[in-house]
């Protein structure tokens, strides 16, 4: 059965102010402190999946967040040294982190981000990355791409029912594959499907894949670019079938970039 978030959201317009709007003043007011709501919030990251921190070490960030101006803002630093952020606290609204290693060629965005969702992943000053996180603040940034500025209010993503999202994701209603990695998903469709006509469960698929054989061009471990992802062994000069999407895929390893898309692949070795 279809359900529609936005639908179910928009009549509850008021409802969800008023939460906003409570959730807001006990931040300020406390129970039995005097606390202040924070102006600014400290990021904490998760730590990196142990195969990635193996052969690639210790990454820079590209953090991105929508500021109380509601404009996206990015920055990069190591992830000992990133700042306070200010956080837009009138709705729900992402933070997301991108892994990369310049001196590896490996640009923002290759492998997957970790994020976080204000205010439910907030706790006094200081907002929580996960690698799950990663997924809802990427749906929220699809969702806001797929409405544009122009879209109904109703149909902007700090309307989505995160919470609920977030149980549904983890609930046997799901494709196994996509609980078990949610980023086989596509989820640009799924969010510009959403704010055409709703939001539909069924949609939360993996992507079509065709499998593209391989060559592998050196033995060793071969990473994915989801956090999710086993990494799998594989001997030099064995031909082994690759799922591949439409996008360019990449995989990591101890001696180079594994490029793949439908129909050719690139072996691109470290300098």
């Amino acid at each position: 059965m279809k359900s529609n978030f936005f639908k179910f959201l928009s009549r509850s317009r008021g409802k969800i102010h008023l939460f906003f709007f409570v959730f807001l003043m006990g931040l300020a007011l406390g129970t039995c402190e005097n606390r202040i709501i924070p102006s600014e919030y400290r990021v904490e990251l998760p730590p990196l999946p142990p195969e990635w921190e193996n052969i690639l070490g210790s990454p820079r960030w590209q953090v991105e967040w929508i500021n109380p101006d509601g404009r996206i803002k990015t920055l990069e630093a190591d992830g000992s040294s990133i700042p306070e952020l200010d956080i837009m606290m009138e709705w729900t609204t992402p933070v997301i982190a991108y892994p990369f290693w310049p001196d590896r060629g490996i640009s923002p965005g290759i492998l997957h981000p970790a994020g976080a969702l204000f205010p439910f992943d907030a706790e006094e000053s200081r907002i929580k990355l996960s690698w799950k996180g990663g997924v809802d603040a990427w749906v929220y940034l699809c969702l806001r791409d797929a409405g544009g500025a122009d879209a109904p209010e109703n149909r902007q993503p700090h309307y989505f029912d995160w919470p609920r999202f977030r149980l549904l994701m983890e609930s046997s209603d799901i494709d196994e594959e996509v609980r078990l990695d949610p980023w086989l998903a596509d989820w640009q469709d799924v969010a510009a499907r959403t704010v055409q006509s709703g939001f539909d469960r069924r949609r939360i698929k993996p992507a079509p894949r065709e499998d593209l054989p391989v060559s592998i061009p050196q033995s060793g471990l071969y990473l994915g670019m989801s956090p999710f992802q086993e990494p799998r062994f594989l001997e030099k000069d064995e031909t082994v079938l690759f799922p591949v999407t439409g996008r360019v895929d990449t995989y990591v390893t101890a001696q180079g970039l594994l490029r793949c898309t439908q129909g050719a692949w690139l072996w691109i070795p470290w300098k």
